[in-house]
């Protein structure tokens, strides 16, 4: 029993060859071979299928029905040779067959290039022709492009650059190659013919072997030479044959009327040199650069060369002219120089005489100069334009004449551009403000804007008229603006409290000699902070905008500060003096008291002397050094006391006082622990006396107690001595005694210094003092002594010992 749904695909043929654009055809049988009808479908696959199509495309048949399928293909013009696969698939229901076809693309524009000779050899210079045959072995008729290229193909051509032939049809193209004569050796040639309908391309290859046999060349001895008029130079010019064959050379001239050759041809064997002479003899005053061309022609081989040779003719006489500038711009009342250079070029000493044309105020420093040859000469030339009233336009011409023989002069020029002066000479004056407001005792600073428009630099003084005029000053009063440039000065107003409630014009005013401008600001007193009215043109036109407001308030701020300033400009030192005294105040709080300090130096004292220990001898520090050492020495002093240690327990950090009330109790307070008897109501002035004419202890060095006489020394010595001198301490224990020591009436600071040259100097004894003693004797001291000064407490502090 037959299956259902089954058939079969044939075909006779399954493979055909055509040429490009042909057309061929496969035909396939489809059968019926199942129980039922069925529908079929046809589709076409592979490399071939772009080209084909298939008839019918669909159909059905009956049992045992069948059908002929048509399968069209035709390659493409540009098809390229080879085998090309085509499937066919034949679908019905679930069930399908294919049918593979195989299509060959033939080649069909077939061309052959051949020549019976592909290499020649000729003389450079010397053309050599190559026969082709083209033939056509394709199947149709067709074009052939014909082309050379390669080493040779420059030098090359074809009788025909395109062939039409029918199939089986041949012609012959020639190729003539010609070697230029410079070009000798063997070199590669193609020739090639392309089909204008396939694209298919045939070559053949040649080569040309260029020889020298004509081959020369022609050189002079100089191509430049140059001599002066009315003399004769002659240049020598050599041909060399370096061809094979003998040859003749015909020689032609292309120069002046004063030049010639002494030959008019050459014959030249082969391999040798031969020479001949350009001949110049200019006249008088026959000067200048000349060209002249000598061109060889071969007789044989039909080459040439050619020489150029430049001759350049000096006058042994020749002057040179020339101004430094060729144009120059200056306004009127201004001066300028230019340099201007005289050259003697010839070969002789000249003398010379020089003119200015032009108008009077265009002077040359010299009107004669000698110069040697070769010898230059730098005159200047002075310009200062008068005054005009339009623009002026002036020529000047200098000239240089030689007064000896041959007459040689030179000549040059400048154009002088005088401007109006309104151009040179010109100034804007503006205000930033067109009005202000000021109230009683306050000022106001006003920026004024001086633009000088013109081009030249210039100097301009500001003056301040009006009613308001007594309120008001500018400064800097004078201010050089260069050309095209602005500058700004300052208009400061200022109210005094009688001036009347009152609006006010206030001008100012730039001068120049007669150049001036001016403008005005309206001044408004009144209670309040000063305001600022209007702006010059050049800010307002900008238009308005968050930009123009921010800078207006940056403007207002600086003048209202700057007002400030200038009011009130004495408390900045002021305030500069306080800052450096607190700062130096706060140094010498933070070392807890100089009483303390003192109180420490004497506790050291009394276990030095307990230990009967001697005292070394220290050399005093200079100033300068304490000064140092007690910048960089810690804040933290720690003390030990034995006769108040509850008063150093109890002590309570306070809230930190102002600076200002911090330096009046530092100058009113009294130690804690030593009493000090001050004498109220003291003025100032005497306390500073006695602060800085206190004596400062110095500890003696490490040697028993002598007692020294000291002599009456010198000026020098007696100071030195008084600095290091220490202050004796008091054993007497009689109160009466300590109460004469403070002086009711301080003598003047000359007579203190006069007695103290004057007096004699006491022998220092150091006394043994028992340790219980000296704190009483040094409390007494200290009770019945006048307080001690601040340049004292600051003596002692630097010279402490921690």
């Amino acid at each position: 029993m037959q299956p259902a749904f089954a058939f079969t695909l044939s075909s006779a043929e399954q493979s055909i060859s055509t040429c490009p654009s042909n057309t061929g055809l496969f035909v396939a049988q489809v059968a019926n071979s199942g129980s039922s009808t069925e529908i079929y479908t046809l589709g076409l696959s592979g490399a071939a299928s772009g080209w084909a199509s298939v008839a019918p495309a669909g159909f059905a048949l009956g049992p045992g029905q069948s059908q002929d399928v048509y399968v069209y293909v035709t390659p493409s013009s540009n098809a390229q040779v080879g085998n090309y696969p085509l499937t066919l698939t034949v679908s019905s229901g679930s069930s399908s067959q294919n049918l593979v076809f195989n299509y060959n693309v033939e080649s069909c524009y077939d061309i052959s290039l051949t020549t019976q000779v592909n290499e020649l050899s000729v003389c450079s210079g010397n053309p050599a022709s190559y026969v082709l045959n083209l033939r056509n072995d394709g199947q149709w008729e067709d074009t052939f492009d014909l082309a050379v290229s390669g080493e040779a193909g420059p030098w090359s051509s074809l009788s025909r650059t395109s062939v039409s032939l029918a199939p089986g049809e041949s012609e012959q193209v020639s190729v003539l190659v010609t070697p230029p004569r410079n070009n000798v050796g063997v070199y590669s040639l193609a020739a090639a013919a392309t089909s204008q309908s396939a694209g298919v391309v045939v070559a053949q290859s040649l080569t040309i072997n260029s020889r020298s046999c004509y081959d020369f060349d022609m050189v002079s001895s100089e191509n430049y030479v140059s001599f002066c008029d009315n003399s004769e130079a002659k240049v020598p010019v050599t041909i060399t044959n370096s061809g094979s064959e003998n040859n003749v050379y015909s020689l032609e001239l292309e120069g002046t009327s004063w030049s010639v050759l002494d030959r008019d041809s050459l014959s030249i064997p082969a391999g040798s040199s031969s020479t001949f002479n350009l001949i110049l003899t200019p006249g008088f005053n026959d000067v200048g650069t000349s060209v002249f061309n000598i061109a060889a022609s071969a007789a044989e081989g039909d080459t040439s060369d050619a020489v150029t040779i430049n001759a350049n003719v000096l006058t042994c006489r020749d002057t040179s002219l020339d101004i430094e500038s060729s144009s120059i711009e200056l306004c009127s009342g201004t001066s300028e120089t230019v340099d201007v250079m005289l050259t003697n070029a010839g070969q002789f000493q000249e003398s010379y005489s020089l003119t200015v044309d032009g108008p009077s105020w265009a002077k040359l420093d010299r009107n004669s100069v000698i110069l040697a040859s070769g010898e230059s000469s730098t005159m200047q030339l002075s310009l200062t334009p008068e005054t005009n009233v339009g623009l002026i336009y002036e020529d000047i011409t200098i000239t240089a004449r030689s007064q000896n023989i041959g007459n040689t002069q030179d000549s040059d020029s400048i154009r002088v551009t005088v401007p109006v002066r309104a151009a040179c000479y010109n100034v804007d004056l503006k205000t930033e403000h067109s009005s202000v407001t000021v109230a009683y005792g306050e000022g106001a600073l006003v920026p004024v804007i001086v633009r000088n428009t013109g081009s030249q630099s210039n100097i301009f003084e500001f003056t301040v008229s009006g009613e308001g005029a007594q309120f008001a000053q500018i400064n800097p009063g004078a201010l050089e603006v260069e050309g095209n440039s602005a500058e700004e000065t300052y208009l400061y107003i200022s109210i005094p409290r009688d001036a009347a409630k009152n609006s006010y014009s206030i001008s100012v005013a730039a001068q120049s000699g007669d150049l001036r401008d001016s403008t005005a600001v309206i001044l408004t007193i009144s209670d309040e902070e000063p305001k600022f009215i209007g702006s010059t043109p050049e800010t307002s036109s900008e238009g308005p905008g968050a930009g123009a407001s921010i800078w207006s308030g940056i403007v207002s701020s600086y003048s209202v500060a700057s007002n400030f300033v200038v009011n009130y400009w004495y408390i900045f030192p002021a305030l500069l003096v306080l800052l450096v005294v607190l700062y130096g105040l706060g140094r010498v709080r933070d070392s807890e008291s100089w009483m303390k300090d003192l109180e420490l130096l004497e506790q050291e004292l009394d276990v030095s002397e307990k230990k009967e220990k001697p005292i070394l001898k220290k050399t005093q520090p200079s100033l300068l050094k304490r000064f140092s050492d007690w910048l960089m020495e810690e804040d933290e002093v720690k003390i030990i006391t034995k006769s108040k240690p509850k008063v150093k327990a109890e002590t309570k950090v306070k809230k930190e006082p102002g600076m200002l009330q911090r330096l009046s109790a530092w100058l009113m307070e009294e130690d804690e622990k030593v009493e000090i008897t001050r004498k109220p109501g003291k003025p100032l002035l005497e306390k500073a006396k006695e602060f800085l004419f206190e004596e400062v202890p110095v500890v003696e060095e490490k040697s028993k107690p002598k007692k020294k006489v000291v002599n009456k020394d010198g000026l020098w010595q007696k100071f030195i001595n008084w600095l290091e001198e220490e202050d004796e301490p008091k054993v007497k224990s009689k109160p009466k005694v300590k109460k004469v020591t403070p002086k009711k009436t301080q003598p003047s600071l000359l007579k203190r210094f006069s007695d103290w040259l004057m007096e004699e100097d006491e022998p220092k004894v150091k006394p043994k003092v028992k340790p219980k003693v000296k704190p009483k004797v040094k409390t007494k001291s200290k009770v019945n002594k006048k307080e001690k000064g601040l340049w004292k407490k600051f003596i002692d502090w630097l010279e402490e010992e921690d």
